[in-house]
């Protein structure tokens, strides 16, 4: 493939191709430069490297969009005899790894990786971005084990091309693609030339992973014994008493209150032992709580008993177990959760009157 590259009216120079020496290289290209693979779908990604999944593997790539749907890259060099077979079983791996992986532990990946929460980089550039319906999307097709698997490649062997060619034909249950990546260089402009190979149908995930319509009963009958049943009552019934928002989805509360431009979770709890229940430390600076009160709440939520307080004071998301925490750590947390929200309030209308 021959790659002509000039200035202005100028004559047309070949520009050559400048190989990778290690597969690393190629990785840290595509972390580097999300576009090389969100410019084919349009979507905004994000990505994390080297993710550590259960079993000691771990992912060279791990992305997730705004939408919710989630990729899975490695990334080979055609000198790598693995690129013919075995790089197929090793992504396949990788997706039966994450899959059922609850949604703590996957956004965990990436918010170690930079210091950043998902919702805090998503909602910088999408005014829109809800975290609730993007939590369940991800949480869904973590349930459903609904992956795109892409193998990054210097060069398309046939073998694999015919490996992605017969798996792509096979329905939109497995999504596997390649992506080819050469780069050229003319004098010092590098030039990146990406073809996507084996493209399958792209699940309508506007719709895929969305909210279930439930009702209270419905969600509160998924309570795993009347304890934990009669604790996410005293939260509800608390929380909508000081005139705040619960809102419901097929597996989680959201205890929202109104911030300075739209409602904004103060914490989550589900009837899922797993999830529990969590504060949202990540989220609230974006949300334009002062500091004075996030460090104030972290504080109080911490000498609750039954609340690991190092996690509480240092976390973004730390999960808190119903079966942990007694009825009265229960009425104490909604009472610190309610009284911040209080105080948030005050704290904007004195903004607005000033």
């Amino acid at each position: 493939m021959a790659i002509l590259v000039r200035k202005n009216d100028q004559v047309w120079l070949q520009a050559h191709r400048k190989p990778f020496a290690q597969e690393h290289e190629l990785r840290d290209l595509l972390l580097k430069t999300p576009a090389l693979i969100e410019v084919l779908d349009g979507k905004k990604l994000i990505l994390t490297k080297e993710a550590g999944l259960s079993g000691g593997t771990s992912a060279d790539l791990l992305g997730v969009t705004s939408d919710g749907d989630i990729l899975i890259v490695e990334a080979k060099l055609a000198k790598n005899y693995d690129i013919r077979r075995k790089v197929i079983g090793q992504i396949f791996e990788y997706a039966a790894r994450l899959w059922k992986t609850d949604y703590l532990t996957f956004r965990s990946y990436f918010d170690e990786a930079d210091g950043q929460s998902l919702s805090s980089r998503f909602g910088a550039n999408q005014e829109d971005f809800e975290e609730e319906t993007f939590r369940n999307r991800v949480d869904n097709n973590l349930r459903q084990g609904r992956f795109q698997l892409l193998i990054a490649v210097d060069e398309m062997s046939e073998d694999l091309a015919k490996i992605l060619s017969y798996i792509s034909s096979r329905g939109e249950s497995v999504r596997l693609e390649a992506l080819e990546v050469h780069v050229f260089q003319s004098g010092e402009t590098d030039i990146l030339v990406p073809q996507r190979h084996a493209i399958a149908p792209l699940s309508q995930s506007s719709t895929a992973g969305a909210p279930t319509s439930v009702s209270l009963e419905q969600l509160l009958n998924k309570s795993v014994d009347s304890s934990m049943r009669a604790k996410l009552e005293i939260l509800v019934e608390a929380w909508r008493a000081s005139g705040n928002q619960v809102d419901l989805t097929e597996k989680t509360f959201c205890f929202k209150t109104q911030g300075s431009k739209r409602f904004f979770s103060m914490f989550w709890a589900s009837p899922n032992e797993e999830w529990g229940l969590q504060p949202n430390f990540g989220g609230m600076s974006d949300a334009g709580l002062p500091e004075a009160l996030i460090v104030d709440l972290r504080n109080k939520l911490s000498a609750i008993p039954g609340i690991p307080k190092e996690r509480t004071l240092a976390r973004h998301y730390s999960s808190l177990r119903f079966s942990k925490l007694p009825e009265e750590s229960i009425r104490r947390f909604s009472g610190v959760m309610v009284e911040t929200a209080r105080l948030w309030h005050e704290h904007l209308q004195a903004a607005i009157g000033g």
